[in-house]
């Protein structure tokens, strides 16, 4: 399954804007995705330590994920990407250069447009 940066950016989003610390985000709760490919995603961000929530792997039953609240890696790296003209930037330097952009490179790449905006 790939990774889909769209959707890894639309759940911290929404993690983000729970209004309380007994509110989950759900993976039924992205009409336009398949809930197999949230939970997948649920679990790639639990991996990177960038949110917090239950969540198990099944092997048989597929992945079973709640998300209570971001990590502080979670909102630092939300901060660098929750910018519309920033995010848009970033996935359209990538797609003219027709290359793929790991976590890393993203955060970095968004941090220096910000960096680029207040100078």
């Amino acid at each position: 399954m790939k990774r889909d940066w769209d959707l890894v950016r639309e759940i911290l989003i929404r993690v983000e804007e729970l209004s309380s610390v007994k509110d989950c985000v759900r993976p039924n709760e992205f009409e336009e995705y398949d809930e197999d490919i949230v939970s997948y995603h649920m679990y790639l961000l639990e991996q990177a330590n960038l949110v917090e929530g239950p969540i198990k792997k099944h092997h048989n039953a597929g992945i079973m994920a709640l998300l209570f609240n971001l990590t502080w890696q979670g909102h630092e790296f939300l901060d660098s990407v929750r910018n519309d003209g920033v995010w848009n930037k970033l996935k359209t330097t990538a797609s003219e250069k027709g290359i793929s952009m790991p976590f890393e490179v993203i955060k970095a790449s968004a941090v220096a447009i910000i960096k680029g905006l207040l100078v």
